[in-house]
């Protein structure tokens, strides 16, 4: 057929309206993906065989699917977003710079004559004092402070669900997909987790729910 007839039309969109829906909105939670276009295909009757309604024709409709970026931020900013800017959390900003990654007794001692003594602190830091640190103290002093910085994170907006008691440590070694919840906010929170282990020492991590971060 080089059209489909009405009523194949209206037995297609019955289709699509009992249950490709809400499978679709269950796939993809974020509402990136939309229905582009049905294409149904008709097989021919076995020889002999009377025809007397559509439901009787054998017949299947592929869903053509696209992504569509727009309608996930559209949807993004009707939920109020998922998850927040970026930010640093209280608890990771009040922790010692001894939890940042290579900030030993040396650098620690170091710091803390420069009243520098939270990853907050270090974090905050304006550019002059860290040109006059590097200058003073090598490369190093840079890196320190870039790994502080790289304690802000976005997270999503329902974390005290998805982490559940699950450790920082814990959700960076986790598959997201095999978290509950919303696609986009529980891989916002296995980002979140993996860019901390990045900044902090691991044993630390291992010793901080995730839920914590929400406070």
């Amino acid at each position: 057929m080089s059209t489909a007839p009405a009523e194949l039309a209206g037995l297609v969109a019955r289709e699509v309206d009992e249950g490709v829906a809400s499978a679709l909105s269950a796939l993809d939670a974020g509402g990136a993906l939309v229905l582009d276009s049905i294409v149904a295909r008709v097989a021919a009757p076995a020889a002999g065989a009377r025809v007397r309604t559509w439901d009787d024709v054998t017949w299947a409709a592929e869903m053509v699917l696209r992504v569509d970026p727009a309608a996930a931020r559209a949807r993004a900013e009707a939920d109020g977003g998922g998850q927040t800017h970026p930010v640093i959390p209280e608890l990771i900003a009040a922790l010692p710079v001894s939890a940042i990654r290579g900030i030993g007794t040396h650098w620690t001692a170091r710091l803390t004559r420069e009243s520098v003594t939270t990853i907050g602190a270090l974090a905050t830091l304006g550019p002059a004092r860290l040109t006059t640190w590097s200058a003073a103290w090598g490369s190093d002093a840079l890196a320190l402070a870039a790994r502080a910085r790289g304690c802000a994170v976005s997270l999503p907006r329902s974390l005290v669900t998805l982490a559940a008691d699950r450790s920082i440590l814990d959700l960076a070694r986790t598959d997201p997909t095999t978290l509950p919840g919303d696609s986009l906010e529980r891989t916002a929170l296995w980002q979140a987790a993996l860019t901390l282990t990045a900044a902090i020492d691991a044993k630390v991590l291992h010793g901080i729910p995730a839920r914590r971060l929400a406070e």
